[in-house]
């Protein structure tokens, strides 16, 4: 008999104390997630700067950038890359021999404003002109590291357990991060912070997968949302910590030391019941069960093990146990390929990893371009967190009530006009162009929150694992290249990445119209039915019933009939 673990937490407590613990601490653990996934705002921020030369310095002209000679016209002034070039056998005080058109020379050496930023990646290593890429290139890095370690710990977690994967991820952070403080060179540090990246998306969504694996399916979607909220305060945080710590040394070692306090928690987190009963490991999943029940003030759930341990433990057969775990884990059998192998399914699957990978573009191409913005850079990082959380309750509200496709469709559309409307606005109204800005970060954050919970319905449940992996593959894959695009608008024309943001964010809305609505709707459970969800008319669904008692008839138990199938003839 396979266990029916949502019927065992309808008895051991659904969400009460236990679950609310877990998932309390769990979501302050991963409050350092958000700072150090947003932290390049501030250690690799680019502060304004201009050319030093030898023949110059004392005419260097601070918080401008470029240099006008004496008498020289506004027209003349060069940019922060170039100086103008000096004849030879001048002195250092002056410029009055120079030549009547001096010729442009590169720089060699800089000075850094640092009213704002007092020490960053940038200013320490120089890296602007040639080297301006390397500042991007730290974020991109960051992002990739991020997506190696989704696929690590996801796999890691499934073989050695959530509990331990998540405390190897929170030690790799703590570790790679103090290390890459007091790196002396530029790829050094980079790397220990892709590092940082793979250990941050590791304990992150292991700590998700442990406390939502506990929480009852009544419970899921709140509780899955407002996850997210955990990683905007995280940045909230970083910006209040950076007002304060101006060099990127000092403020990486913060943000690197404060998981280490949540070391402490291993010996109050337990294991994912769920996860054991998928193992064979029933002894200890009873374990766990009872903990939970005492916590909870429930009854006991001994009775439904009970008849699986005698079978399992007392025969002591390895050859049963590995027939449990197969059974218990029957998605495993199934492969990426299945999510496009059939015609309906597959326009689903690429119509949700496209909106995976706008909404992760757009939301981390708006987080990095704040530093762009008028006004202080850390209020506006600080409000751009606190309007997240507000958009993810605002979601919570609307897919209760109204859905998930006309929810996520508007919050893609809105959010993508405004980045548009962004576009023709003077750089004079400096506030319009903020405010604008933050409607579409708001507006992404809603969509970025409903993706999870609309795919997850979407997927049949033989497939749901691997549609939700992949999916967030291709979201890791947007937060990767959103650096270079926001690269664009210095490299090319200023307004270009809000173009391309807007563009994207809303032909993602007009496709996610596309999608069927899963609102009140039974879930596929194979990938039969979710061939057959969200076609027109009642023949589909009916059609999908006969075929599911055909295949009861025929001594298939792998696929039920759901219970809506009972007022709908056989005929």
């Amino acid at each position: 008999m396979i266990i029916d673990f949502d019927k065992v937490l309808e008895r051991v407590g659904e969400f009460k104390r236990y679950q609310i613990s877990h998932y309390v601490l769990l979501g302050i653990a991963s409050v350092p997630v958000g700072m150090h996934t947003l932290a390049n705002v501030f250690l690799a921020a680019t502060p304004n700067h201009w050319c030093t030369e030898p023949q110059i310095a004392n005419y260097s002209r601070q918080g401008h950038r470029g240099v006008i000679p004496p008498g020289g016209s506004r027209d003349r002034m060069l940019d922060e890359c170039t100086v103008l070039g000096l004849s030879s056998g001048l002195g250092n005080e002056s410029f009055g021999s120079m030549t009547n058109d001096p010729a442009p020379t590169a720089c060699r050496e800089w000075n850094f404003d640092r009213s704002v930023h007092e020490a960053t990646i940038t200013s320490e290593w120089s890296l602007v002109c040639s080297d301006a890429w390397k500042p991007v290139m730290a974020q991109s890095l960051f992002m990739t590291g991020f997506l190696l370690g989704a696929i690590i710990f996801g796999a890691l977690s499934d073989r050695i357990g959530r509990k331990l994967s998540w405390y190897v991820g929170l030690l790799a952070v703590v570790i790679s991060g103090c290390l890459a403080a007091f790196m002396p060179e530029y790829w050094s540090h980079v790397i220990l912070r892709a590092v940082s990246g793979a250990a941050c998306a590791g304990y992150y969504t292991v700590a998700f997968v442990l406390s939502l694996e506990t929480i009852g399916k009544g419970y899921r979607v709140k509780t899955g949302i407002m996850y997210q909220a955990y990683f905007a305060v995280g940045y909230m945080l970083l910006a209040a910590m950076a007002f304060f710590i101006r060099s990127y040394v000092w403020l990486q070692l913060a943000i690197s030391i404060v998981p280490a306090v949540f070391l402490s928690y291993y010996c109050f987190i337990g294991e994912s019941p769920r996860w054991l009963i998928t193992q064979g490991r029933l002894v200890q999943a009873r374990h766990e069960l009872r903990r939970m029940a005492r916590i909870n003030n429930t009854e006991s759930v001994d009775d439904i093990l009970e008849s699986e341990i005698d079978y399992l433990v007392k025969t002591n057969d390895p050859v049963t146990k590995k027939k449990f775990v197969e059974q218990s884990t029957q998605d495993r059998k199934y492969s990426v390929v299945d999510l496009v192998r059939t015609p309906n399914l597959r326009k689903t699957s690429f119509n949700l990893f496209f909106n995976w990978f706008v909404n992760s573009l757009v939301y981390y191409g708006l987080s990095q371009g704040i530093s762009e913005l008028s006004g202080s850079v850390y209020w506006n990082l600080f409000i751009a967190g606190a309007m997240e959380i507000m958009a993810l309750g605002i979601c919570v509200y609307a897919l209760e009530r109204v859905g998930r496709r006309w929810p996520i469709s508007l919050c893609l559309i809105t959010g993508g006009l405004a980045c548009l409307a962004f576009v023709p606005i003077p750089e004079e109204m400096e506030m319009t162009r903020t405010i604008l800005s933050m409607i579409g970060r708001f507006c992404i954050s809603g969509s970025f929150g409903i993706i999870y919970v609309f795919s997850a319905e979407l997927f049949p449940t033989v497939l749901r694992n691997t549609g939700i992996g992949t999916g967030s593959m291709h979201a890791r894959i947007g937060g990767l290249i959103a650096p270079f695009v926001t690269e664009l608008g210095r490299l090319f024309w200023k307004p270009l990445p809000m173009v391309l943001f807007g563009s994207v964010s809303v032909l993602a809305g007009m496709l996610a119209l596309l999608l069927p609505e899963t609102f009140n709707q039974h879930l596929p459970d194979t990938i039969e039915d979710a061939e057959n969800f969200g076609k027109a008319g009642p023949s589909a669904f009916q059609s999908l019933c006969k075929s599911r008692r055909k295949s009861t008839t025929k001594g298939r138990t792998d696929n039920p009939i759901p219970l809506a199938c009972n007022g709908i003839s056989s005929a």
